[in-house]
């Protein structure tokens, strides 16, 4: 699992908290009267099952071939003259 406190201080990570698009989006639909708690709940329903969708997805899909990995990763190098 990954540990934002590892390398940043907790008082950095609660500025970046404040700045979050998605908070500062709901926030705004809310003040607006545009989104309700009820619709909030609906749509991250949806999202949490759209999510879940896609990961069953992933991992039933055939393991990538080892040799396929880098591919389109980096560019093959010119053949020397």
């Amino acid at each position: 699992m990954y540990d934002p406190d590892r390398y940043r201080d907790k008082a950095e990570i609660e500025r970046w908290k404040s700045r979050d698009p998605v908070a500062r989006l709901t926030d705004a639909l809310r003040d607006g009267h545009e989104l309700d708690d009820d619709e909030l709940a609906r749509m991250e329903q949806r999202i949490a099952e759209e999510v879940g969708h896609a990961v069953e997805a992933a991992e039933q899909a055939p393991a990538e071939p080892v040799e396929d990995l880098l591919r389109h990763v980096t560019s093959e190098r010119p053949p020397r003259r």
